[in-house]
Formats: structure tokens, C-alpha cells, sequence
């Protein structure tokens, strides 16, 4: 990892752009150094960290918001470090070396070490949720290989969403009213996200309905004109996903919330250790006792994105009250910038 030291104040922002420019490189000689230049605070923001932990529910979640550098990943590190060593803690984040610098954080400072921990990456612990998944029905069992998975640009391991749909799937006459109407690949790639990834997903285990889909808030963006295009691509990307048998990130959540647990697949939202301790569903429950693998933990961490956009989740999810620091629901879990909703709910649907 290399630092560099931008100066604010002296315009530097402005001039990245400029071929000229060259920032200032800050020399560093361990991954100790490292940690320490990316998680160092200064003691205003250690008093507002623990105002905000010091505010938390046991009986609520909490979403918290920030920009780059606000210290939501150090917050995170000190809630999953306090926890006692009874409860199991999921730590989730899309990064491999994040997951590596978390976890070192966090066994600095512990006491009672970090077996009660699970650190891993949101594609690992999603793959190891659909692997472990078993349908009803044997014909709805999918394997989610990674050469058939669908990404919006990628080398020739996963399926390029730009190349293969965009650029050899769709004909001129349909590229040609993308552009009139102003819908980049990308604009049409967030499209087909929201469509296949908003909280009613969850509900309903399909994508948004075209009535639907217009319906959402001026938030997610596009007009009614767009919006309408952006649908009829996503039917045309939907066709031609199946027939190649590819994938997309959406399909592998959808798969995990259609034929999970009945924590899952339920339309009503009863958190496990309710269901188990109210009405006895003890399958969730492995043979020793403790919260079934990999599916349920007592509390759930996630640092997932720095680009999130909360308030387009907040303007759509429902159960959700507002407070002074943190957005919560009811139950215990604390989670830090979901990508999309689903993502959301599938955390939320795993914590106790």
C-alpha cells in the first residue's frame, strides 16, 4: 500500500487531474505503520465515537453514514472489539485487505482473543450462504460458478456486462436510444441493480414490477422517460442472462433469501433467536445448540461501501426510525454501509 499526502488548503485537489502533478508520497515501513496512518484519531473524534456507541440499543441496529476518513470503519473496529466473548460476531467487508486490517485491529485490543469472530469478505460469506443453501425442490438448486457471473467490465474470468451485453447483445437501433436518451452502460447497469436489488426484492423474491420501478423516488434518479427505457433493457438483459446461464449478484442474494432458512424466505421479518426461543424452531439451531453456520450470528457487521448513498435506502426501507446519530431497527445489529437494500436485509435477516 502506498500513502500519499494531499494538501487541501493549498489547491492539490484541484490539480490531481493536471499529467504534471505529483503528490507528495509518505514513506511508511510496516503494516503496523499502516494501520496506524489509516486509523489514527484525533480526541474530538474518539469522544464522538463513544458518543455514538454510548447512544446504541441492545434492542436496536444501527446504520451509520459518513464520508471518506470519518471514522466509520475505526467505530466498527471498537463495537466488534467490545463485544463479549459469548456472542458470536460476523465482520464483513468487501475488501480482502481490509478484512486483514480489521481483524489485526481488533486483536490489538482484545483481551479474550477472537474465537467467538468471523472475518471475512461480502463475496466469501455470500458464496458460502448459497452453498449451503438446500431448495425444497431439487430443480431450483443452482451452483453460481464464477466464469458464469455477470460484471459490469471485468478480464475474461467473469462475463463483461459493457462487452457482451452492450456491446455484442443489443443492436444499434437500441444503443443508438440509449444514447439519445442519455443512459450510459453504467446508468443502465445501476438500473437493472435497483430493479433487481430494492427491499421489496426481498419480499415478493423477484424484481421490481416496470409500475413499480417508476413508482420509486426522484432519489434513485432518471425520469419516467428513462426509467421506461432502463426497464425494457433490463427484460432484454433478463433474456439474455438466461440463455447464457449467467449470473449477476443480485440472482445469488435472491437465491439465499428465496430458499434460505425461514428467517429468509419469510415475508414477515422475526429474527431468529425470536423464532427459536418464541416458537421453537429449533432447526436454526445447530447440534450443539449455537446459531446455525454460516447463516445466523448475534451480531453483524458490515463495512461495505464507501459510495453508498444512504438516504436512497433510507427514503425506502421500512421499519426504520430516525435518531440523533444512527438509523435503527428493531433488534440488535450494527451495520455499516450496505451497496444495495438487499444487501441490507440479507445482514439484517442473519443477526439475532
Amino acid at each position: 500500500m502506498a500513502l500519499y499526502i494531499l494538501n487541501v488548503d493549498h489547491g492539490d485537489l484541484d490539480r490531481i487531474s493536471n499529467r504534471g502533478f505529483s503528490a507528495k508520497k509518505r514513506i511508511v515501513h510496516s503494516e503496523e505503520q499502516v494501520n496506524k496512518a489509516i486509523f489514527r484519531t484525533s480526541q474530538a473524534e474518539a469522544n464522538d465515537n463513544e458518543g455514538i456507541l454510548a447512544s446504541e440499543r441492545l434492542d436496536m441496529s444501527s446504520l451509520v453514514s459518513g464520508g471518506a476518513g470519518t471514522g466509520k470503519t475505526l467505530l466498527m473496529i471498537r463495537k466488534v472489539a467490545s463485544e463479549e466473548p459469548s456472542r458470536h460476531v460476523l465482520v464483513v467487508t468487501r475488501l480482502p485487505r481490509l478484512v486483514n486490517v480489521i481483524k489485526t485491529a481488533v486483536e490489538e485490543k482484545r483481551d479474550d482473543g477472537v474465537e467467538n469472530l468471523s472475518f471475512t469478505t461480502y463475496d466469501d460469506l455470500v458464496q458460502l450462504l448459497a452453498r449451503r443453501v438446500v431448495p425444497d425442490d431439487d430443480s431450483h438448486c443452482e451452483s453460481f460458478v464464477q466464469f458464469n457471473r455477470v460484471r459490469f467490465d471485468c478480464d475474461d474470468s467473469n462475463i463483461s456486462f459493457l462487452r457482451e451485453f452492450i456491446e455484442n447483445f443489443l443492436n444499434s437501433k437500441e444503443r443508438k436510444e440509449m444514447k439519445s436518451h442519455e443512459i450510459e452502460p453504467l446508468t443502465l447497469w445501476h438500473a437493472i441493480i435497483v430493479i433487481k436489488s430494492n427491499s421489496n426484492c426481498a419480499r415478493t423474491k423477484q424484481p421490481l414490477s416496470l409500475d413499480d420501478y417508476i413508482a420509486l423516488p426522484i432519489s434513485f434518479g432518471l425520469t419516467q422517460t428513462q426509467r421506461n427505457l432502463c426497464y425494457d433493457l433490463f427484460l432484454k438483459y433478463e433474456e439474455w442472462r438466461h440463455n447464457g446461464h449467467y449470473w449477476d449478484e443480485m440472482d445469488r442474494v435472491l437465491y439465499v433469501l428465496t430458499h434460505g432458512p425461514s428467517v429468509f424466505r419469510d415475508d414477515k421479518f422475526i429474527p431468529w433467536a425470536a423464532r427459536v426461543n418464541r416458537f421453537g424452531e429449533m432447526d436454526l439451531l445447530d447440534d450443539e445448540g449455537t446459531p446455525l453456520y454460516p447463516f445466523f450470528y448475534d451480531v453483524v457487521c458490515a463495512d461495505e461501501a464507501q459510495d453508498f448513498v444512504s438516504t436512497a435506502l433510507i427514503c425506502s426501507l421500512p421499519h426504520f426510525t430516525m435518531t440523533t446519530n444512527l438509523i435503527a431497527v428493531a433488534s440488535h445489529r450494527v451495520i455499516f454501509h450496505a451497496q444495495t437494500e438487499i444487501d441490507l436485509l440479507l445482514f439484517i435477516k442473519m443477526s439475532a
